[in-house]
């Protein structure tokens, strides 16, 4: 048989070293505390990066507005009189070009190959 001091040394020899332990809860606990509370940081830190450039832009941008505001020309005010009646009213000719925004889309029922057409774009048909 065995002797009990060879039982012992089997023994210690089937411990688990604590750097091979699963950690205990409030490891755990204060492992992902500490992992929460560093993201938290980044965020934090991010957030208030984004928003001091931000208003930087924004400065910046008000700046660029009021220089180009005072090389604006100063605003003329109008009045506007009806006319009176006899006088002539000024006459406004112009001339363009009418384009419809919506599309009309032009098939058949039946299948089949065209052999002749006999308008281009834009003619008038019936």
């Amino acid at each position: 048989m065995t002797s009990r001091p060879d039982i012992q040394a089997q023994l210690r020899t089937l411990s688990i070293s604590k750097e091979q332990r699963p950690l205990s809860g409030t490891e755990a606990q204060r492992r992902s505390r500490r992992a929460f509370l560093i993201v938290l940081g980044v965020v934090l830190i991010g957030a208030a990066s984004a928003g001091y450039v931000y208003r930087e832009n924004i400065t910046s941008m008000v700046g660029t507005l009021q220089a180009t505001a005072a090389k604006a020309p100063p605003v003329r005010l109008v009045q506007v009189v009806a006319g009176r009646e006899g006088e002539e009213s000024a006459v406004l000719t112009a001339t363009g070009k009418i384009v419809s925004d919506h599309r009309v889309a032009v098939s058949t029922k039946v299948s089949g190959q065209i052999v002749a057409l006999y308008f281009e774009q834009g003619d008038r048909v019936e």
